[in-house]
């Protein structure tokens, strides 16, 4: 799915639609599209139970699990979460008729965003991918 949006009137709408039904047409495509706010709220929820916690052993914590992680979504400005997900999410395959939704994340970028968790305030473009 690739994002897309339309807007009516100063109303901007977001949603997300199938890359196949744009190429090869509608009958090609699994999904209909779906409204960004719903799908962005489910892959929020699968970073956030996917977030690596700190062991006891460990002296440089991680993200520190959801709590941390949700305190630090909160601190970013919506650009800035923009940017954290696309250093986080490499893609997001989501298969209509199943109900299903895969997130591959990019490699080390847990790692970036638990560098960048420390300082909330600074912008994540000083975040190496």
């Amino acid at each position: 799915m690739t994002p897309a949006h339309t807007k009516r009137g100063q109303r901007r709408y977001r949603y997300y639609t199938c890359t196949n039904a744009q190429k090869r047409g509608w009958r090609a495509c699994p999904s209909r599209s779906i409204p960004a706010a719903e799908i962005d709220k489910v892959v929020l929820e699968q970073i956030r139970g996917t977030c690596p916690q700190s062991g006891p052993n460990e002296v440089e914590p991680m993200m520190d699990g959801p709590g941390r992680f949700d305190r630090w979504w909160q601190a970013l400005s919506p650009q800035d979460q923009s940017g954290a997900l696309r250093r986080l999410v490499e893609w997001v395959d989501y298969d209509g008729r199943a109900g299903q939704l895969a997130i591959t994340f990019r490699p080390g970028g847990f790692e970036a965003l638990a560098d960048a968790s420390a300082e909330p305030a600074t912008g994540l473009e000083e975040v190496p991918a």
